[in-house]
Order: structure tokens, then sequence, then C-alpha cells
């Protein structure tokens, strides 16, 4: 009977622990990476995840999204592009000045908004 109490005890010890700490490396608390660095599209450097807005977002795609501060809307309304290095790979610096170039984008408006990180 102790040994069964003793390894169900030690099964839900092990549960929990392990769901604390996906969910602090999938929001970004625990890796040291921000949030949005487990996107699943890049171009160019520009990361993105088509699941942000979405009715389809798992509970880490939310929690990433909640630790960003971003007010996501729904995919069929905006994507989100983010970007925390230059070309060079350097972190993007209050200190720099930089330039966005592109040709025409396929949307009927765009916009470019600055966030400071918390680890700034």
């Amino acid at each position: 009977m102790i040994k069964r109490v003793l390894s169900y005890s030690a099964a839900v010890v092990l549960g929990v622990a392990a769901g604390v700490v996906s969910a602090l490396v999938m929001s970004g608390l625990w890796s040291g990476k921000q949030p949005m660095e487990f996107s699943d599209v890049n171009v160019d450097g520009w990361v993105s995840d088509f699941a942000v807005g979405s009715d389809q977002a798992s509970p880490y795609v939310r929690a990433r999204v909640a630790r960003n501060g971003l007010l996501a809307l729904a995919t069929s309304e905006a994507v989100y592009f983010m970007r925390n290095a230059d070309n060079e790979g350097r972190p993007l610096s209050e200190d720099c000045d930089y330039q966005i170039s592109g040709g025409k984008l396929p949307a009927g408006w765009w916009s470019i908004t600055l966030y400071q990180t918390s680890d700034s």
C-alpha cells in the first residue's frame, strides 16, 4: 500500500514539474529566449507563427502571445512578424539606425510597431 502511494505521489510530482517547466520554457520565461523565438515561420530573419490569433492556438502559443504583450487579431485580419536581431545577428539597439525595405506587400495595409522587451 505504501509503495503504491509513493509511486502515485512521485508520478504526480513529476507530471506537475514537467508541466511547469514546459510552460515556463515555451512562454519564454525560463529559456532566456524571447517568446516569439519559438515561431514556425521564418522569412529572412523575420519570424511569425500563424497560430497567433487563431482559434487553433495551443496553450503554449497563447502563453507566448501573452508574454509578448501582443493583443493578437485573428489571422484573417493580421499576421505578426517580429525581429530581434539585425542582418549580422546582433541584437537590435536604440543606439543604431535601421532601414526596412522591400517591395509591394499583398495587403490592404501594413504597419510597423516597436516594442522594448523586458530583457533590454
